[in-house]
């Protein structure tokens, strides 16, 4: 009986495999897959350091313009040529980067010979600035205390000594407190206290 099923057996098998491979060859495509599209191969890594091929270099680093640094002389020429009041009030804050004497004594004349009023306050506050040279800075704010200055001048000039640790500015604002101006008066007093903080006076 085993004999007989060997040859029907092998038969089935044969057909079997023949199915098999039909199916295989009449598959349909993949979806998403384009067989008859070439295949495109990887790019070729180039070696940049080979010969004959140049490596390709960072560019430099841009170098920013150096800020050109004037001398108290210029920017006060400099000042007396400006046509408006920003512009010198600019100059005036340039002039008291400068700092040193030569910066404060320039900011000096220049609000000696300043007659708009706001230029001479913006004066004042770039002299404020400079550091140090309170002694120098004295003279300045005592010509710009008097009571022929317009107020706000006046007022700037009084908070400026209130930030100056010399007995002399005491002197000064000690003789504003018979000043007309209530305004005055007080300002005056608040730099007093202000002062004498700074100097350990009690």
């Amino acid at each position: 009986m085993r004999g007989e099923l060997k040859p029907v057996a092998l038969a089935v098998c044969i057909c079997a495999l023949g199915l098999v491979g039909c199916s295989r060859q009449s598959d349909p495509q993949a979806p998403g897959k384009d067989q008859s599209a070439p295949v495109t191969p990887p790019p070729r890594v180039t070696n940049t350091t080979s010969a004959g091929v140049r490596p390709i270099l960072p560019a430099p680093p841009t170098r920013r313009a150096e800020r050109v640094v004037r001398k108290p002389a210029e920017l006060e020429n400099a000042y007396h040529s400006a046509t408006n009041p920003a512009q010198k009030m600019m100059i005036a804050y340039e002039l008291a980067e400068a700092e040193g004497a030569h910066a404060v004594a320039a900011l000096g004349r220049l609000f000696q010979n300043e007659t708009d009023a706001e230029s001479k306050e913006d004066i004042l506050s770039a002299l404020w600035g400079v550091n140090g040279f309170d002694k120098e800075k004295l003279p300045i704010y005592a010509a710009a205390i008097r009571s022929d200055q317009p107020a706000n001048v006046r007022l700037e000039a009084i908070e400026n000594l209130g930030d100056v640790e010399e007995t002399e500015a005491l002197y000064l604002l000690q003789e504003l407190q018979s000043d007309p101006s209530e305004e005055i008066r007080e300002a005056a007093l608040e730099a007093i206290e202000l002062v004498r903080a700074s100097l350990q006076l009690d």
